[in-house]
């Protein structure tokens, strides 16, 4: 039909390219009012989606033509599947090699900078990469700071000229680039970058691991989604005339828009078996009209493309002629057959050397699946051979362990997988080392000689699998750690298994199983000899201390961490003295030696500055800011969180400990009352990409500020999912602000029982010295009883009454003693701990039905010096309350009231604001206008300033005793419809929507008891 398979002009897509060009001109600055963004930023992120062949490729490459001529820089990349496998990062190193290829090498260094190295691990062509992780940089940074290495380089890059990052075949992508391009779609920010991401909608099935990918950008405001729809009739005439050059015979292209679907590579193909007159008959399928112009070409280029597709969608001249074992010439004639009938395209990814790939993805899927079994596994065979006698190295240790697997030849698959796992490692991609470990584990009992085979035993090789896999999945470390310890015989090895069990508390820590964690630690120490001293135990005890700490267990911890610091001195492992002293200095500061505990923080930095810890200078930062916490300087706090977030950013791990530190900053600045600072260092963490805990303290507090602000529904969204983590947790700074924030939910929505049972539940399992979180769980505890009773009352439930009161009397004798231990032996929390049991004895006023407005007013003058205005707000609306129920003197209640009401306004506290309004309603008052109730001191009539008649009086009192319309109507001798008119009006003017809250009010307000209305 034409020599030309490919259509010379795009068609069908001006639409969608039109949206692509429009983020290209917002990345160069010159966008119109119509293109400018919702969110007003220059950088751009899009989701390419539709079937194989409708032309995705097809459309960034002339995204990337435009993008060239307007003086943009592209750098392209595209995944690569191997089996069920990817190589790790291959887009991303496509793309960097490119930019190396095109880039002068002074201009490189500069575009690179000090991340040159690093990123040496995707692409060793930049730079002999580094043996080993920065100095003192645990793993537990490494990848994320190659994330911000990469990231400093886009915005390097971008300083000179917008940037178009294309990557490819995102349906075939590993874990590991997914999580960069996640990380720099939610940090892109205002750098102009144009990302783009295509991928096969019709390849996700159900389980396809890009699924959740594709969920969780779609949540993003930030993220564009672009999915090609096959071509209409018209366009797909217009694609088949600019290929054939001419017009067509109608009824041939209505043939091939039918057979294909408007797919237009399927077009392209049906339209080359057509024939040069368009008469041969079509193929029934795509696959047959692939396999027909194969079958077409010579039988040495046919040969040429079997064993190529053998290798995958791109191939190297040099290994296909040696697997195939051909001579240059017989494999240059047949490339240039393939070239010529556009089989093959040169691939201009490589560096300095010749490549080819597939014209298309399916044209290698339909030559690979028409191979025989046998055919496969000789094809792989040849080509691991080829690969192991000229490139047998890291860089190809994932081509090998894949060949050799699809070869079946066990034992060296066993090798290259673990050689392609510890690749994978060193490159931080740390999902695909999984694999490939996890594949040479699954066969090791499948191997005769697998100890040599792997360079390494059993155990090791499970403990190395653990290593790599707590970074995407804790839990799997945990059962790969757990299998590593059922290997050795603890008695005749027990350092070893010490070892393995002080990794298991490690793993277990952070897949959030609090319990398990501290079983391994205390095993390691059990196992671990004291004599003679080493660094191990001195681990095992730094360790088993700091969750001990973590759990808030800190007099139990204490003793440990100075043992192990002892015992690092002693041993001249600096590391781990910093590790040690950083808790040392926790535990004094929580147990009330403020000043130890600050001297001692600031050291255990210096230490890790010096050696170069980054995990140990971020946790010293974070413990700096949680000191300050508990010694009540928020505003310092505040501060040296931000100092920490800083220190964080110059590392590249703002995302993690950086982002921990914004929340805990969050955190100050919810409690000081300035409430849109704390969203926005809320958001500033989130947008850093948080992982693990810090997400989780993200979503609490994000759900803390919806609840004050009285957006419940949010609330709930966000705080539900986190209960079971906080009911499995043993972490002090997750399950307090967690089982808080689900308690307030509950109290505000009405079920005070609810918040009851999780809040006995937590303070029981984070029992420690009543700072600022523990004294939180008791007052939301004495408010949730005092609550309950109110309700059970109104309900006519005695037993429940009784319980509400028993577990109220329980919470404040235990605040009482703690606060006589603070007094006793931490004096230095004496301000905190008072405020605390001062706002405790006023919820237990509520609690016992014994009204005192001075208690009260003793509860809000509590929480003056701590500046934390909340509770004194919460304190004055319960104060106004309890003056109003002692018909007291209106004027001082207006007064507590209007303190209340300008308390909620401030921070934007709605139920707050809600309650103390509807109060002031209910009672005739008007807050917004002192002279409205002037200096009024005699109390009048509740029930009259409520606008309750007698009658009405008469039925609330009924309704408080927990009477239906009927026996309403039977006890007053009216009609039942005259009673259920009462109701309604009385439910009205108390402002409430049901019958349990307006008795209730009644019996907080004084005007019923439980035997009925009280006399006026």
């Amino acid at each position: 039909m034409s020599s030309r398979v490919s259509s010379p002009v795009l068609v069908g897509r001006s639409v969608e390219l039109d949206r692509l060009l429009a983020a290209l001109r917002r990345a160069s600055g010159t966008a119109s009012s119509g293109d400018v963004g919702a969110d007003g930023l220059r950088s751009s992120a899009i989701l390419l989606g539709g079937e194989a062949g409708v032309g995705k490729t097809r459309l960034v490459h002339e995204l990337s033509q435009v993008a060239t001529q307007d003086g943009a820089t592209v750098l392209l990349g595209g995944c690569v599947v191997l089996g069920d496998g990817a190589l790790p990062y291959a887009p991303i190193a496509e793309a960097l090699r490119g930019l190396a290829r095109a880039t002068p090498p002074a201009e490189l260094d500069v575009l690179l900078g000090t991340g040159r190295a690093e990123l040496a691990r995707l692409v060793p062509d930049l730079a002999p990469p580094p043996a080993d992780a920065v100095p003192g940089q645990s793993l537990d940074w490494a990848q994320a700071r190659l994330f911000e290495l990469f990231l400093g380089m886009l915005e390097r890059l971008a300083d000179r000229t917008p940037v178009v990052l294309i990557v490819e075949d995102l349906h075939w992508s590993d874990r590991s680039t997914r999580d960069l391009l996640g990380f720099l779609v939610r940090n892109l920010g205002d750098i102009p970058v144009v990302l783009v991401m295509s991928y096969r909608s019709d390849e996700l099935h159900r389980r396809h691991p890009l699924r959740p990918f594709l969920a969780e950008l779609g949540r993003s405001s930030r993220v564009e989604r672009l999915e090609l729809a096959p071509l209409d009739r018209r366009d797909a005439a217009a694609q088949l005339r600019a290929i054939a050059g001419r017009d067509l015979d109608p009824h041939l292209v209505e043939s091939i828009h039918a057979r294909s679907g408007g797919n237009p590579f399927f077009a392209e193909e049906l339209l080359m078996a057509a024939g040069d007159d368009g008469r041969t008959e079509l193929p029934v399928t795509l696959r047959d009209a692939l396999l027909a112009r194969i079958t077409d070409l010579a039988e040495p280029t046919q040969e040429v493309l079997r064993v190529a597709s053998a290798a995958g969608q791109r191939l190297d001249p040099a290994l296909v002629a040696r697997a195939a074992a051909i001579d240059d010439d017989t494999l240059y004639e047949a490339l240039r057959e393939a070239v010529g009938r556009q089989v093959l395209v040169p691939d201009l990814g490589g560096v300095g050397i010749e490549r080819y790939a597939f014209r298309h993805a399916l044209v290698q899927e339909a030559i690979y699946d028409d191979l025989l079994p046998g055919e496969r596994t000789r094809l792989h065979s040849a080509f691991a051979r080829t690969l192991e006698a000229c490139c047998a190295d890291a860089s190809h240790a994932a081509e090998l362990a894949y060949h050799w697997h699809e070869a079946n030849d066990l034992p060296s698959a066993l090798g290259w997988s673990v050689a392609a796992g510890a690749a994978a490692e060193a490159a931080y991609a740390f999902a695909e080392a999984v694999t490939q470990y996890e594949r040479a584990a699954g066969l090791w009992d499948q191997v005769a000689d697998a100890e040599a085979r792997a360079g390494r035993d059993q155990v090791d090789l499970l403990a190395t699998l653990a290593g790599v896999a707590r970074y995407p999945e804790p839990s799997r470390a945990v059962a790969h750690i757990q299998a590593a310890i059922r290997l050795v015989d603890e008695v005749r090895d027990p350092v070893r298994c010490g070892l393995l069990h002080e990794r298991l508390g490690r793993y277990a820590w952070s897949s959030g199983q609090g319990e398990l964690a501290n079983e391994g630690y205390r095993a390691a120490v059990r196992l671990i000899p004291a004599e003679p001293a080493s660094g191990a135990r001195a681990r095992a005890l730094a360790g088993l201390a700091q969750i001990l700490a973590l759990g808030a267990r800190f007099a139990e911890s204490l003793p440990v961490a100075e043992e192990a610091l002892a015992l690092a001195r002693a041993v001249g492992a600096r590391d781990i003295e910093g590790h040690a002293l950083n808790t040392v200095a926790m535990d004094r500061g929580i147990l009330g030696d403020l000043e130890n505990g600050f001297r001692e923080i600031h050291q255990a930095i210096a230490i890790a500055n010096e050696v170069g810890i980054i995990d140990d200078i971020g946790r010293g930062h974070a413990n700096l800011t949680w000191l300050l916490d508990v010694a009540g300087r928020l505003e310092e706090a505040v501060v040296a969180a931000e100092t920490g977030a800083e220190v964080a950013e110059r590392l590249g791990l703002i995302r993690f400990f950086g982002s921990h530190l914004l929340c805990g900053q969050a955190d100050y600045l919810y409690r000081l009352g300035r409430w849109d600072e704390s969203e926005r260092a809320v958001h500033r963490a989130e947008s850093a990409g948080s992982t693990g805990v810090n997400a989780i303290l993200e979503q609490e507090l994000l759900g803390r500020l919806a609840l004050g602000r009285g957006r419940f529904d949010e609330a709930e969204e966000r705080l539900r999912p986190l209960a079971p983590l906080a009911e499995r947790a043993a972490d002090v700074q997750f399950v307090g602000p967690v089982q808080a924030s689900l308690a307030s939910l509950a109290l505000w929505r009405g079920t005070p029982e609810v918040a009851l049972a999780g809040l006995l539940a937590a303070i029981d399992r984070i029992a420690f010295t009543p700072e600022i979180r523990i004294g939180e769980l008791f007052a939301l505890g004495l408010r949730a009883a005092a609550d309950a009773v109110e309700l059970a009352t109104a309900r006519r439930a005695p037993n429940d009454q009784g319980r509400a009161v028993e577990a109220g009397e329980a919470l404040l004798a235990g605040i009482r003693r703690r606060h006589a231990e603070v007094l006793e032996r931490r004096p230095v929390f004496t301000t905190a701990s008072e405020a605390w049991l001062r706002l405790c004895e006023a919820e237990a006023t509520r609690l016992r039905r014994t009204p005192d407005p001075a208690a009260w007013e003793r509860a809000a003058a509590a929480w003056v010096e701590p500046e934390l205005p909340f509770q004194e707000g919460y304190a004055r609306w319960r104060e106004g309350e309890v003056i109003l129920a002692a018909r007291g003197d209106r004027g001082l209640a207006a007064t507590a009231l209007r303190r209340a009401l300008e308390v909620a306004r401030r921070l934007g506290a709605a139920p707050l604001e809600r309650e103390v309004t509807a109060l002031a309603t209910r009672a005739r008052l008007v807050l917004d206008d002192s002279d409205a109730v002037g200096g009024e001191t005699e109390a009048p009539d509740l029930a009259v300033e409520l606008g309750l008649t007698a009658r009405e009086r008469e039925v609330l009192g009924l309704i408080a005793l927990g009477r239906t319309n009927r026996q309403i109507a039977e006890t007053l001798f009216i009609s039942q419809n005259t009673a259920g008119v009462h109701v309604s009006n009385i439910l009205g003017k108390l402002g409430v929507s049901g019958r349990g809250e307006a008795a209730a009010i009644a019996y907080r307000l004084g005007l019923v008891t439980q035997d009925g209305p009280v006399d006026p």
